[in-house]
């Protein structure tokens, strides 16, 4: 039986909640900046790493941000330090496991998404996969270019100590947002 996309979304939204992420329906990119902004608005000098080769993102993103008087950083990150919010874009979605994955290449990237408080991730809705199975045709191109270095992230960042007491952004962001965007997937 083959599942149809809406359902596969959905399951993807149920496992990514099961696993502490916070899964939104975004309307176009517009709302996506919104969204950003109305989470930094609450930030006293909130500062947010935003590496894109988008263009039309950028000019999208950053002056919303700017109105709510967020610091933006798209490049050269390591030369900047406590990141309120990191937003990315992921390749793909694995509903199975709620589970984004991210060309993280680009060292922007990887400090995006692991060195801020707060993750937001979009995710183009058409981009969610059923299983890993059925991503692996699409990722071994990816992979295949070298050097690679894919993001599989399923959640917000957590640890246990030995009395198995959860503890969320030991290692990484204490929240993950994912944006179910619409439309055509433009990459980072």
């Amino acid at each position: 039986m083959h599942a149809d996309l809406s359902d596969i979304v959905t399951l993807f939204a149920s496992r990514a909640t099961d696993v502490n992420a916070r899964v939104l329906d975004i309307t176009g990119l517009e709302g996506a900046a919104s969204h950003i902004a109305a989470l930094v608005s609450h930030i006293p000098g909130a500062t947010v790493a935003a590496p894109t080769k988008d263009d039309a993102w950028w000019h999208i993103l950053e002056p919303a941000l700017a109105h709510v008087g967020a610091r933006v950083h798209r490049w050269n990150l390591r030369e900047h330090t406590g990141f309120s919010i990191g937003v990315t874009r992921a390749e793909w979605g694995i509903a199975e496991t709620g589970t984004v994955v991210m060309d993280a290449r680009d060292e922007d990237v990887r400090i995006a998404s692991m060195m801020a408080e707060t993750h937001v991730v979009l995710l183009d809705r058409d981009r969610v996969r059923p299983d890993l199975g059925s991503l692996l045709p699409e990722l071994r191109p990816l992979l295949a270019q070298a050097p690679g270095y894919m993001a599989f992230v399923t959640g917000p960042s957590r640890t246990a100590d030995i009395e198995s007491i959860l503890a969320l952004g030991a290692h990484g962001p204490r929240a993950v947002d994912i944006l179910l965007v619409g439309g055509t997937h433009t990459g980072q």
